[in-house]
């Protein structure tokens, strides 16, 4: 071997500063997760699973497959809720107990994400052992910075337990790469990553993209075609649940996929688009800028010759690196060609491929020379830059601020009023009600709120109350918008009349008086 060539060095025990440095530093971004998290209100898709996990029917059914968002009944069973939504089930899951045990507070329903986003730091300790403490006090810093990890470690949906278990396969992945590289060629993945591989496809669809991609760089590293059949049957029996799930889940599945417009991208100009998208985790500012795509771009090949050098140096971490990068890299192609007649393109939608990138630049700075530098001052930067990122997020997401809406709402309900809510389902109920339930009693609500699917039967559902009441409140969010206005008017046809409407974000409450 040359003599200028480069070895990781060999592994030691990590020194008592710095697992104190590493401590300190989990600790911080545990405080930065918990600060605030229940200073804004649930937006739409929280209050979704929350109304799944606490109004929704029993866990134990019946299990109703094949209806859609708007046939979904509250009476219906948990179930029934779950595989009319296009997620998978699992965080909906594992917040039935949480709320059980914690209540029912904002601080309490998202502390859960916030708990994982913690673990998700803790995957620092599974990385090899040839991993000194200062590249994993490096990758712990820019864990507990990150702003895509801090946004989602405050949001009570699946994003943050998401990434969390992809640290920990990637963490994972690599320590039996170099405890136990035998078993690999072998077609004996760790039984840990195949469990953990099964609960990250039961979290999120693209989470099994990921676990898939995991799965093809592990296996394509075996020796036999009978060890390739091993791994493959092995990670195939992994997800079976979740393929299970998706054969019942299907009307919801394709609910989301009908979204789609009819034409879809050139491959290229989706390439750009969703890494501009995906650059909103480290950009602070509104708009990502086409300077910021090509500055990303930049650093990616520097990031690929760092790799080569690696390579051509023999570097300890060399393998470990381009396997880690092989995956995120496999990732993001499989997500841009699904993603090509996709509605939208949103940042959580990579927030599988965050752990692994910050884990890929702190290896990076244990290569001598001008790459550590790099590596360096590129951590430096993204810290502040994600700190940033989590402060100018939107709070709460969709400008959906529930909370204030429906305090206004109690502000101005008085006894005799009705509550009209136009809605498209009859489980959005539960998203209005869940903040009024702390300031109207629950059977003045069941009496005095109605929800209306067909603005025709507005007239009919008010007449049998009883005598016309004096007001009625009409809230509303604004993607009800053509059914609030018609709402309006069939509540003309009863002596009502219109009135200002006022805004709280994404919300409208418009208070019409009536009668003489």
């Amino acid at each position: 071997m040359p003599s200028h060539s480069i070895q990781g060095e060999a592994a030691r025990p990590t020194p008592a500063i710095g697992l104190g440095i590493i401590l300190l530093l989990i600790l911080a971004g545990a405080l930065l997760r918990f600060h605030g998290i229940g200073s804004f209100s649930l937006w739409e898709d929280e209050l979704f699973s929350v109304a799944t996990a606490t109004q929704s029917g029993p866990w134990y059914g019946p299990l109703v497959p094949g209806k859609t968002m708007e046939q979904l009944q509250l009476a219906d069973s948990f179930w029934t809720w779950r595989l009319a939504d296009p997620h998978p089930p699992l965080f909906d899951m594992l917040l039935v107990p949480w709320i059980s045990l914690f209540g029912t507070s904002d601080f309490a329903i998202r502390s859960i994400s916030a708990v994982f986003g913690v673990v998700t730091m803790l995957s620092v300790f599974a990385l090899p052992r040839s991993i000194a403490w200062q590249p994993r006090a490096v990758y712990v810093a820019l864990l507990a910075a990150s702003g895509g990890l801090l946004i989602y470690s405050q949001d009570a949906r699946g994003y943050s337990l998401g990434a969390c278990l992809a640290a920990w396969m990637f963490a994972c992945m690599l320590r039996q790469m170099e405890d136990d590289a035998a078993s690999i060629r072998a077609g004996r993945p760790w039984a840990v990553l195949l469990v953990l591989g099964g609960l990250l496809g039961l979290t999120h669809y693209y989470g099994l993209v990921m676990v898939a991609s995991i799965a093809a760089i592990m296996t394509l590293q075996v020796r036999s075609k009978r060890a390739f059949l091993g791994a493959s049957v092995r990670w195939f029996l992994a997800v079976v649940p979740v393929l299970v799930y998706m054969g019942l889940g299907w009307m919801g599945i394709m609910m989301k996929l009908r979204a789609a417009p009819p034409k879809s991208l050139s491959w290229a100009m989706t390439f750009k688009r969703n890494t501009l998208e995906s650059l909103r985790n480290v950009d602070p500012s509104k708009v990502v800028s086409n300077a910021g795509f090509w500055i990303f771009m930049l650093l990616a090949v520097v990031g690929v010759v760092i790799f080569l050098r690696m390579r051509r140096r023999q570097h300890r971490l060399a393998p470990a690196a381009g396997a880690l990068g092989a995956v995120l890299v496999l990732f993001y192609l499989v997500l841009v060609l699904a993603t090509r007649r996709a509605e939208f393109f949103s940042p959580r939608y990579v927030i599988f491929m965050v752990p692994g990138c910050l884990l890929l630049v702190a290896m990076f700075t244990t290569v001598k020379g001008w790459p550590r530098v790099v590596s360096l001052l590129v951590a430096l930067v993204m810290i502040p830059l994600g700190i940033q990122v989590w402060q100018n997020s939107p709070r709460p997401q969709n400008g959906g601020n529930w909370r204030g809406a429906a305090e206004l709402v109690a502000s101005n309900f008085r006894p005799g009023d009705i509550i009209v809510v136009p809605l498209y389902d009859p489980t959005m109920r539960s998203h209005f009600q869940h903040y009024l339930r702390n300031h109207i009693p629950q059977d003045q609500l069941d009496e005095r709120l109605l929800t209306i699917v067909k603005p025709e039967d507005i007239a009919s559902r008010v007449a049998a109350l009883g005598p016309t009441p004096g007001r009625v409140i009409v809230f509303s969010h604004f993607v009800f918008m053509s059914k609030f206005k018609t709402a309006v008017e069939e509540l003309k046809t009863v002596g009502c009349r219109p009135a200002d409407v006022h805004w709280v974000g994404a919300l409208l409450v418009e208070v019409m008086p009536c009668g003489p």
